[in-house]
């Protein structure tokens, strides 16, 4: 993703998926997972748009200054649950994450300059990812 998106944009892509993949999330919450929240100018509007589409949320995120989730909680309506306090070290090493993020930007952009370890990284990720998924969920998901 890359520039500003604003909320009503958001909102109708959701609203767009939900119907299109026929998602029954009456009554349900979803689980909004993201890697660190900083600023909260990336999921900000994230969860404006979901608030706007009546979809009850909370947020997972691998790291979070802890002395902030309090406000971020506010800010957002919704709780936050965290793994550590500060970002992992993986932000350092853009050719492994394969993205990097300006200090005024809203969303990273891709690192192009190693694409090779980044796509390594990836694949490993989502055989990770994939496993995961099969031991918390042995008989799929549910729509």
């Amino acid at each position: 993703m890359s520039g500003n998106y604003k909320t009503a944009d958001i909102a109708k892509h959701l609203q767009n998926m939900i119907e299109k993949e026929s998602l029954k999330l009456a009554g349900k919450k979803i689980l909004l997972v993201t890697d660190t929240i900083n600023t909260g100018k990336g999921i900000q509007p994230i969860a404006d748009a979901l608030h706007q589409t009546g979809v009850e949320f909370d947020i997972a995120s691998v790291a979070i200054n802890a002395d902030k989730k309090r406000d971020f909680e506010n800010k957002l309506n919704t709780r936050i649950f965290r793994g550590q306090e500060d970002a992992p070290s993986i932000y350092s090493k853009n050719e492994i994450s394969g993205v990097a993020k300006a200090d005024y930007a809203t969303f990273a952009e891709a690192y192009r300059k190693n694409s090779q370890q980044a796509n390594r990284a990836r694949r490993d990720a989502k055989v990770l990812a994939n496993k995961l998924a099969e031991k918390i969920f042995p008989t799929g998901l549910d729509r």
